[in-house]
């Protein structure tokens, strides 16, 4: 009876050991199913500096969560890892910071000063006495490595009109379009100006003849610190000044076809920024070489004639 008494305890000791290692393995299968829908549900861990462990990703591939956050129990409330910095806005330390798409941290702060090199200086005189504008397109394409000669550029893709002024109903004087045409003759004396229009019109017209992959683009309306920038990465722009970079003088002018009103002044002026620092600019002028002039009566000059500039670039 004792032999059997004390079988009997030994199968029933058998029975709860058995009984508990199976409640173990089904709460461990469990807690892994837990973990693994919980792994999907959050698309995974962002890899750390910290030892970090391997796991199967939904496509087989091994992938890697942190160390820190395996395993680690989440709040019941919000389903977040208690001291992590999941959806905190925090960079985890050790964290590689990633500029975000479309931003270039060399492009917010040009540097302090800086010369466009080897620029080439072409003269508008004497062949184009008022051709400044088709001038200075020249320079930069020449700059680009464009062939381009000025007193082609004038007489075969500039666009030229004459003022055509007359008064309408209304009692104002209408004309030519300054922006898009040059009015006058830019080799003569009597030639007036001419905008950005017609220097994109003669610049492309050039492009597309010789089949060069560039274009001419309107940055007119760009502020005095993004033409910087623009010259600190090589790239020169056409800016409408004055000659000298005196003030402007009184102007006169007349409205378009569209009801626009176009002026001119007698000591308007097209150049090429090249080149800045703390205190002047530099300027390729198609009347005096390169020079220097201050920086504030620049940017004053700059804004009388409407911030208009041009650049030419790749398409």
């Amino acid at each position: 009876m004792k032999r059997q008494a004390v079988f009997c305890t030994a199968l029933l000791c058998a029975a709860v050991l058995l009984t508990g290692c199976g409640s173990q393995a089904e709460s461990a299968g469990q807690g892994s199913a837990s973990s693994s829908l919980e792994q999907k549900a959050t698309g995974g861990v962002a890899k750390m500096d910290s030892g970090a462990a391997t796991e199967k990703t939904e496509n087989g591939e091994e992938g890697e969560t942190s160390e820190i956050l395996a395993g680690a129990e989440t709040d019941e409330a919000t389903g977040e890892v208690p001291g992590s910095t999941q959806d905190s806005g925090e960079i985890p330390a050790g964290s590689e910071v990633i500029p975000a798409e479309g931003t270039d941290p060399e492009e917010a702060a040009p540097p302090p000063e800086y010369l466009i090199q080897n620029f080439p200086i072409i003269y508008q005189m004497p062949e184009l006495p008022t051709g400044c504008e088709v001038t200075a397109l020249t320079m930069a394409m020449n700059y680009y490595g464009c062939a381009a000669d000025k007193v082609e550029m004038a007489s075969r893709y500039l666009p030229v009109a004459s003022a055509n002024l007359y008064y309408g109903a209304d009692g104002r004087q209408y004309g030519t379009d300054l922006r898009q045409y040059f009015v006058g003759d830019p080799a003569s004396d009597h030639g007036i100006i001419c905008g950005t229009g017609a220097i994109i019109t003669a610049a492309d017209g050039f492009f597309s003849a010789n089949g060069i992959s560039m274009q001419a683009v309107d940055m007119t309306g760009a502020a005095p610190e993004e033409l910087y920038a623009l010259v600190s990465q090589d790239t020169p722009v056409l800016v409408w000044v004055t000659i000298g970079m005196e003030d402007r003088r009184e102007t006169q002018g007349w409205y378009t076809e569209t009801g626009d009103y176009v002026d001119w002044s007698t000591n308007d002026h097209g150049a090429v920024l090249i080149g800045y620092t703390e205190t002047t600019v530099t300027i390729g002028d198609p009347i005096s070489g390169q020079v220097e002039y201050d920086r504030q009566q620049f940017e004053s000059v700059f804004a009388s004639r409407g911030n208009q500039c041009v650049i030419l670039e790749e398409e």
